[in-house]
């Protein structure tokens, strides 16, 4: 969790992408369909999955 909030999204798009991501997961969750909730969820998880990947491989975990 430490790492995922270090890394928490600074750039406008990807804050965008993150609330559509969020959106999603609600949405589904509201409309009482599982599916397609874990299917959103899933997504949102592999998304902030390279998101971390990415600043970790870039060195933006360096001490």
């Amino acid at each position: 969790v430490k790492v995922a909030r270090t890394a928490a999204p600074t750039c406008p798009k990807r804050i965008a992408q993150r609330d559509g991501e969020h959106r999603l997961i609600a949405e589904a969750i509201s409309q009482r369909d599982p599916e397609a909730a874990e299917a959103a969820m899933r997504a949102h998880l592999l998304s902030v999955q390279r998101q971390i990947m990415e600043r970790s491989n870039a060195g933006a975990f360096a001490a």
